[in-house]
Formats: C-alpha cells, sequence, structure tokens
C-alpha cells in the first residue's frame, strides 16, 4: 500500500503539490474569516458603546421604570446637570 502511494507520488508530483496549495489556502481562508469575526465584533461593540462614552455620566437603571419620565425629570433637576438624554437599549 505504502509502495503504491509512493509509486503515485512519484508518477504525479503535481498532485502532491495541488493538495499542499489546497490546504494552505483552506487554513488561509480559515484565518481570515475568525479574524474578520472578531474585529467586526469589536467593532460592534464599541459602535454600541459609542453613546455612554461621549458622557460625562451615566445612570443605569436595572429594575424596569413604569414613568421613564419621571426618572430623566429627578436626573435633570440634580444641581449641575446640564443636559439629559435617555437611551433606551435592550
Amino acid at each position: 500500500m505504502i509502495s503504491q502511494a509512493l509509486k503515485e507520488v512519484r508518477y504525479h508530483p503535481g498532485r502532491v503539490v495541488a493538495t499542499i496549495v489546497a490546504i494552505a489556502i483552506s487554513i488561509g481562508f480559515l484565518s481570515t474569516i475568525s479574524i474578520f469575526l472578531r474585529t467586526q465584533g469589536t467593532a460592534e461593540g464599541k459602535r454600541q458603546a459609542i453613546y455612554s462614552t461621549k458622557a460625562d455620566s451615566v445612570v443605569k437603571v436595572i429594575e424596569p421604570v413604569e414613568k421613564p419620565d419621571k426618572v430623566t425629570k429627578a436626573i435633570e433637576g440634580t444641581d449641575g446637570v446640564k443636559d439629559v438624554e435617555p437611551l433606551y437599549s435592550s
């Protein structure tokens, strides 16, 4: 069986080279996809965080609030607060 494989390699060396090239291309493709997905995930996380990163202070409400306007008014009434902008996310 091994002698048959060696004969195939001896008579058709292009097949071995083609197989090695195909393996190298597939490894490159898989690593490129992995890098792309990681980069895209990082960019998406930064895009979602851009609204709160420019703020001086961020208030996160943990429990659901019946009247969010009431919370916004309370924050606006705090001394030193100049601008309040609610950001709703799920």
